[in-house]
């Protein structure tokens, strides 16, 4: 899916999406401040192909139900420095070839969004998160396995990781 003006909506009322999978789909908005915005209802994401914008526009990707995650296996990339979240009702995965990066945008990485008390994030060895000079923020209730987030901000809030009732950890 290819956009040069506004923003992208994506929304599965019921089961899961993904984004990409065999037919190599990829979401891309060439707008100047187009953003995109997935959601699933009712189930998981699955992202298997890229997603990028070009303008500062935003990503969003949204997995709300008590069994919903967000498993990211490909590149989400705001080049234009527009936001990135990325908020599940559990678990949070990236695999190596999911990297997350914001030109100068924040990222946000949240697990466990309606409270059911369970919900992590894990980074797999090879991860990248890197937010520009934006900040780089991750809550969840259980464990956060982290690899490494970048930032070149010079704030005290640069960073936050956060776990309710987990460890954090170093992959």
């Amino acid at each position: 899916m290819n956009n040069t003006a506004g923003d992208i909506v994506l929304l599965q009322p019921i089961n899961d999406l993904i984004i990409g999978g065999a037919a190599g789909a990829t979401i891309t908005n060439n707008g100047a401040n187009g953003g995109i915005d997935v959601t699933a209802a009712a189930g998981t994401i699955d992202v298997e192909g890229p997603i990028t914008t070009n303008g500062t526009g935003y990503i969003a990707l949204t997995a709300q139900g008590a069994t919903s995650d967000i498993n990211v296996t490909a590149a989400v990339t705001s080049l234009g420095g527009g936001a990135i979240t990325f908020t599940a009702d559990r678990d949070v995965t990236f695999t190596a070839d999911g990297d997350v990066a914001s030109n100068n945008g924040n990222i946000t990485v949240t697990a466990d969004a309606s409270g059911f008390g369970a919900g992590g994030i894990t980074m797999v060895d090879g991860t990248t998160i890197n937010a520009g000079t934006g900040t780089v923020t991750m809550n969840a209730f259980d464990d956060i396995l982290s690899t490494g987030s970048t930032t070149t901000n010079a704030t005290g809030a640069a960073v936050s990781i956060t776990s309710v009732d987990g460890d954090i950890l170093d992959a």
